[in-house]
């Protein structure tokens, strides 16, 4: 099995890079504009996930905290079991 090493490697990569051609190719403005459109949206997903790996966790430490400062009533509005209200006035 033969093997490469990096630094052949690196120079294989620039002499293709330093000998190839012009491709004579148009790239029009829907091709410019969906390629600008998939990398924008590429990059945006990645901060979208990087924002709720950190995010999420810190709210529900957050909400924790602040659901243990107020006190909850007995009511419906409140989200409480219906029983445990009190009848309403006649």
């Amino acid at each position: 099995m033969m093997r490469i090493d990096t630094k052949s490697m690196v120079m294989l990569v620039v002499l293709m890079v330093a000998s190839a051609s012009p491709a004579m190719a148009y790239i029009g403005p829907g091709l410019g504009a969906g390629t600008i459109a998939v990398v924008f949206g590429v990059i945006v997903s990645i901060f979208l996930a990087i924002f709720a790996v950190i995010w999420y966790p810190l709210k529900r430490i957050f909400g924790k905290k602040n659901n243990a400062k107020t006190p909850r009533s007995n009511s419906q509005d409140a989200g409480g079991d219906p029983s445990d209200a009190s009848p309403p006035n006649k």
